[in-house]
């Protein structure tokens, strides 16, 4: 058993009830999947810790099955789990001062080849989570809240997104300024 038996929620397959199932009982519990770090190649049990690729967080991975939270409603809790992944790049990146290919779940030590480009932080499933969608270069998306315990910034074609907890603040190139606020989706128009 491994993580690629989770393929089926980024796919879309199981009905919402047994994605529930799936998504609860299987990639949130830490007696499965979910660990320190991310979410382990093969389920949590002491002996598959010892096989050099259960240990591992496997980020191409982790991308599908976060996809498929997104796609069942489970922001959050995607949200969550990108955080624990992005702790283990970020010590990556302070200790080693570059990507890896893989790290421990347990412990966040890097592992794999140095500079992989499957290391890279995936930044368009970090939009994803965050609710922000560029539809085309003029026109991007707003999606609900941002499920982040945190303020996030970002700049795009001269506009700056600012999403706190429960608004948005877009300040345009012009000085026009917009702030968002409630669930739903808003589509922006940059031009």
């Amino acid at each position: 058993e491994d993580i690629s038996l989770l393929l089926p929620l980024w796919a879309g397959i199981p009905n919402s009830r047994r994605a529930r199932d799936i998504i609860t009982k299987t990639v949130l519990s830490e007696n499965r999947y979910l660990y320190q770090y991310g979410l382990v190649a093969c389920p949590f049990q002491r002996s598959s810790m010892e096989t050099p690729i259960c240990g591992k967080v496997n980020l191409l991975m982790s991308q599908f099955v976060l996809s498929g939270l997104l796609r069942y409603g489970y922001r959050k809790e995607a949200a969550d789990i990108f955080s624990k992944i992005m702790i283990g790049i970020i010590q990556i990146l302070k200790r080693e001062h570059c990507f890896r290919e893989s790290f421990r779940a347990d412990n966040g030590n890097p592992d794999g080849e140095t500079n992989s480009l499957g290391g890279l932080v995936p930044i368009k499933l970090f939009l994803d989570i965050l609710g922000i969608k560029i539809l085309r270069p003029d026109t991007i998306v707003i999606q609900d809240q941002n499920p982040f315990p945190w303020n996030v910034t970002i700049s795009y074609r001269g506009t700056t997104i600012i999403r706190r907890e429960k608004e948005t603040l877009l300040n345009f190139l012009d000085g026009q300024t917009i702030t968002i606020t409630g669930e739903g989706s808003h589509e922006i128009h940059l031009g």
